[in-house]
């Protein structure tokens, strides 16, 4: 992934990115305007990105390949939304040009090369959730001598693992997936070489993202074929690109959350917004080299009949389906992949951790969004 590699060096990488909600609806709320699952509209007195873009004389256009993104309440508000239509993929391309992600990607440079500054260009792609129609040489490329065949299916893989599943079937989905992400590398590296002669200028701001992970078999779960709050889900990229160079290869720690971005957007392009750090923060003061603290010591996330919290130390995921509700525990950051589950051993600790989502959902629930109290250390800091 070359340029993956070169936009990585050159921008600010945010480790610790989560998702609010496996949905994608609540991701474009929390993008938009800063308000996140939970929060009830009518307590939220953020504005929306879009609408003030409009307002400020910024040339705001969404384009997408995905109709639920378009059908979106705020997409309307933009100046220009612009729906790919796409035919549906039954098989792999023969060319990388032929794919439905590279067609996107063309697309976003016609934008591009017709856009004034100043402007905003969202482009959002279905991704992994759209067509797995790489040419089949890139995933054959990732196969070994020894190794069945990847599948030749474009269809967007979609299962529950059994418990006695076949590895080998689970390597070929893992090698198809790998090509998808090298075509989405080759379709960055073409929006890169296409930005205009001003997109050097240090007013532009490039940042890579996405509304959630894509499990891959983790906690036998490959895509969207069950719904479970674990780190393959929520666990996000974020990448920020200044053209100036301030905050390049920055490795940022913090907690951060989705409805960060809007206020980062509001504060790039100069546009009045509504504070409210512990939900929804500016990430560029992280990005200046005297830095003060960050507002935030935990993340709690939400999903069906699930919840779940995350501080640089633990992170527990409630789900409360039939019967009594089940907690798993996870060390951090040592236990990345969630494979150690210590919930019967750190009994103290999930207590806690509970409590912290009852009082986040009962403060926000009545429209209190400050602060409070720091969670203590031992919540913070881990095993020992």
């Amino acid at each position: 992934t070359p340029h993956f590699n070169r936009l990585a060096a050159e921008s600010a990488i945010f480790e610790n990115c989560l998702a609010l909600s496996p949905n994608v609806a609540d991701a474009y709320a929390a993008w938009w305007t800063g308000r996140r699952p939970g929060v009830a509209e009518s307590l939220w007195p953020g504005v929306d990105l879009p609408t003030q873009c409009a307002a400020h004389g910024v040339d705001a256009v969404l384009l997408t390949d995905d109709a639920e993104v378009a059908a979106l309440p705020g997409a309307q508000a933009f100046a220009r939304t612009r729906l790919l239509e796409l035919p549906a993929a039954s098989s792999c391309a023969e060319e990388l040009e032929q794919t439905q992600l590279a067609q996107l990607f063309a697309a976003a440079i016609d934008e591009l090369s017709r856009l004034k500054p100043p402007y905003l260009l969202w482009v959002h792609a279905r991704g992994m959730a759209g067509a797995w129609d790489a040419p089949l040489a890139l995933r054959s490329s990732l196969t070994g001598e020894d190794d069945p065949p990847p599948p030749e299916s474009a269809a967007t893989p979609s299962l529950v693992l059994a418990e006695d599943y076949d590895p080998d079937d689970l390597q070929g989905l893992a090698c198809a997936y790998g090509g998808q992400v090298m075509l989405l590398d080759a379709c960055l590296g073409a929006l890169l070489q296409s930005l205009p002669a001003e997109a050097a200028a240090d007013e532009t701001l490039l940042a890579f993202t996405s509304p959630r992970g894509f499990p891959l078999g983790e906690h036998h779960i490959v895509g969207d074929g069950a719904v479970a709050l674990y780190g393959e889900l929520l666990q996000t990229p974020l990448l920020m690109r200044r053209a100036g160079g301030d905050g390049a290869m920055a490795r940022l720690h913090e907690l951060v959350q989705s409805s960060d971005l809007a206020p980062t957007l509001f504060d790039w392009l100069g546009m009045p917004h509504t504070d409210q750090p512990t939900l929804a923060a500016s990430l560029l003061p992280l990005l200046e080299p005297a830095r003060g603290a960050w507002p935030r010591d935990h993340v709690c996330i939400c999903g069906p009949a699930q919840r779940a919290i995350r501080t640089a130390g633990w992170f527990l995921r409630e789900s409360t389906g039939e019967g009594a509700p089940r907690h798993e525990l996870f060390c951090k950051p040592d236990d990345r992949w969630e494979a150690n589950e210590v919930a019967d051993r750190c009994g103290e600790v999930v207590e806690q951790l509970l409590a912290a989502l009852d009082k986040w959902r009962q403060k926000t629930a009545q429209g209190d969004f400050t602060a409070g109290d720091a969670l203590p250390d031992e919540l913070t800091a881990g095993a020992e």
